[in-house]
């Protein structure tokens, strides 16, 4: 019997902590720093151990760890890995599932990864690297006066999800390119928003339209080179749907204020960027998923394998990265008109909000794939056992303290712009504006009694003096597994309805409107004999 620990502090932490206390070989889960979903726990199995705030979190996490007499770590959290973590707890005896610290550059610096991925062979888009804004602005000026054609802008470092745009015009990359390393239009400090993340930033060409379709595919890898497919999952990160009135709120006042022609305002150029900022559907963590990939057969399936997969772990060693083990992460993008697919990103952990909706369908034990892992013995494994279901999930977070008024006073949007030109949005405590930019917290959550049959993953929530409480922008995760997509979609909206918290929002619309004919079909019936 083993003790095992989980170090996360959201809702793919208490995914790992559910499916690990459902192994026969574990004996106890502890789960760090972690959240009020410990409270869930029915196996008796899960224990949590939150930080003293008085140490260095690794150190903690290590002593933890030895007092414990733990024998086999997760980590979910990329900063953990990215601190060196994994280095830490094998340093004090204990096997972990995920890279050692230099491996984690393949996530930590997009740059580098897109170069790497170039000299060996890997389809990625066409894209340029930038160290400064100027020079970057210039460029994509003049890309803008000769195509229409979309780029996407990036923050090379860890940007928690949150660092990608697409930007369709020139004024919306530059004013992204200045919101990622000169300065925050919606801050009074005017500091760059993801801090180093954004010293250096990588422009792509867009991969839009209904042709290109993003998929999400997970592989579990050991020291020996061998992976293993464990997942794939259709996932939008976009924090609207695409209609929302909020967002039509947002543009009509930018225009409005475009076309000002009176004596101009004080901060007229900063309001004008903080309504530019607000119009943006911007990326999060994660919204919603659908698992396994509506279009992923068992040949899209070997061709990632032999043509991503395998070429990222052959060639790490000849660049000077350790040999990978862990969960790889690939965000590829495929063209269903003419098959080819291209490498957006590399994560090196499972994903948050992908880790709860694909290991509901998990029918095998994970523990034993995660020790096999970490002791080299995946080639010796057995395919997992996956449940021939949709497995649909979405993330409840917290919204504007407006989205009950919408539409009801647009003035009050306007003198909300001026103030945080002026103040910044953080001083604007009785408005806000909602996840990903600054929400409530310490929200009584009510309701999660009447859910009977759908799965309930803590991402943002603590118990305080009893009260079930919201801590995070993403406060809950909803899954639900069936044959049929419509039931687990209706499922799903169900339990977000009796769901209750101050600004609760969430996505209605799984798949946007220029992805419909391609993927809803394929949702009708659950493919035979699918692939993860």
């Amino acid at each position: 019997m083993s003790k095992t620990l989980v170090v996360d502090a959201g809702g793919r932490g208490h995914a790992l902590c559910s499916h690990l206390s459902r192994s026969q070989e574990v004996k106890e889960v502890i789960w760090v720093p972690g959240n009020a979903g410990v409270s869930c726990d029915q196996t008796g199995k899960i224990r949590r151990v939150n930080f003293s705030e008085k140490k260095d979190p690794l150190d903690e996490i290590c002593e933890i760890a030895a007092r414990e007499g733990i024998e086999l770590a997760v980590i979910g959290q990329e900063k953990y890995l990215r601190y060196g973590l994994r280095d830490r707890l094998e340093e004090v005896g204990v096997k972990t599932v995920g890279p050692k610290q230099k491996s984690t550059i393949l996530e930590a610096d997009k740059a580098w990864t897109k170069q790497y991925l170039k000299r060996i062979g890997v389809d990625v888009p066409e894209f340029i690297i930038f160290e400064q804004a100027d020079e970057a602005i210039d460029w994509v000026s003049k890309w803008y006066k000769e195509t229409s054609k979309p780029l996407a802008i990036k923050a090379s470092g860890l940007a928690e999800g949150k660092g990608t745009r697409v930007c369709w015009n020139y004024e919306q990359a530059r004013c992204w390119i200045e919101t990622l390393m000169i300065g925050d239009p919606l801050t009074k400090t005017y500091q760059p928003r993801f801090g180093d993340a954004g010293k250096k930033i990588v422009v792509e060409e867009g991969l839009v339209g209904k042709d290109w379709i993003e998929i999400a595919y997970f592989a579990l890898v050991d020291e020996k080179g061998s992976a293993l497919p464990f997942g794939t999952a259709y996932e939008d990160k976009r924090a609207f749907d695409g209609n929302e009135d909020c967002l039509k709120d947002w543009n009509l006042l930018y225009t409005l204020y475009r076309r000002w022609d009176k004596q101009k305002p004080p901060n007229y150029y900063r309001i004008l960027s903080v309504l530019r900022e607000l119009t943006i559907n911007l990326n999060t963590g994660g919204m919603i998923c659908i698992a396994p990939h509506p279009l992923l057969d068992e040949k899209l399936n070997e061709n990632i394998m032999k043509e991503f997969v395998e070429p990222v772990l052959r060639n790490c060693e000849d660049y000077g990265i350790p040999r990978f083990q862990g969960v790889l992460y690939l965000q590829l993008m495929f063209n269903i008109r003419t098959h080819e697919a291209k490498v957006l990103e590399i994560n090196v952990r499972h994903g948050d909000i992908e880790a709860q909706v694909i290991l509901e369908r998990l029918e095998s034990e994970l523990f034993p794939y995660l020790k096999a892992c970490v002791d080299g013995n995946l080639a010796e494994m057995e395919k997992p056992n996956w449940k021939q279901e949709w497995s649909y999930g979405i993330a409840l977070v917290s919204g504007s303290s407006q989205d009950k008024d919408l539409g009801k006073e647009i003035k009050s949007k306007a003198e909300l712009a001026e103030d945080i030109a002026m103040e910044g949005y953080e001083a604007k405590k009785d408005w806000n504006i909602g996840y990903p930019y600054v929400h409530l917290t310490n929200q009584p959550i009510d309701g999660l009694e009447k859910i009977k049959d759908v799965k309930i993953y803590h991402n943002g929530t603590e118990l305080i003096n009893g009260k079930l409480l919201s801590t995070g922008g993403r406060v809950l995760t909803l899954v639900y597994t069936s044959p049929n997509f419509e039931e687990a979609k209706r499922k799903v909206d169900e339990a977000a309805e009796s769901v209750q918290f101050s600004t609760k929002r969430y996505r209605r619309e799984p798949i946007p409107k220029d992805k419909l004919d391609v993927l809803l079909p394929k949702l009708y019936q659950f493919p035979k004999n699918t692939i993860p």
